[in-house]
């Protein structure tokens, strides 16, 4: 676990965080001969956003920075999945994994770290 609030997840399972305002609810999940998925929702009130990594592979991991940040990193690429005002954003790109934080940073394989220049 890293700080206060911040938490990794790297295993099969379902996890849930909430403060006054806000639920996330992460889901990773294995059907069949399937490669695992993971689903990170947001509940909002009424309203509900999702995201959903359809294949997770070896090293992945989800880490929640906050209550409307969570970085996920599917065993290839890194995601931003970010959640405010019942609106939600999904970005990769190499300008996204340069702001990830110090733990995420760590927690990617040395080949990936290196490849993106982190």
């Amino acid at each position: 676990m890293a700080a206060s609030g911040q938490h990794f997840f790297r295993t099969l399972g379902s996890f849930a965080f909430h403060d006054s305002t806000n639920q996330i609810t992460i889901a990773a999940t294995k059907s069949g001969d399937k490669e695992p998925s993971l689903v990170v929702s947001w509940h909002v009130g009424d309203s509900t956003s999702s995201a959903t990594v359809s294949q997770i592979g070896d090293g992945w991991f989800a880490f929640v920075e906050d209550m409307t940040h969570v970085w996920v990193f599917d065993g290839e690429a890194l995601r931003l999945l970010h959640c405010t005002d019942k609106r939600l954003t999904d970005s990769s790109s190499a300008e996204i994994d340069k702001t990830c934080p110090k733990d995420v940073r760590a927690a990617l394989p040395e080949s990936y770290r290196k490849k993106h220049d982190l």
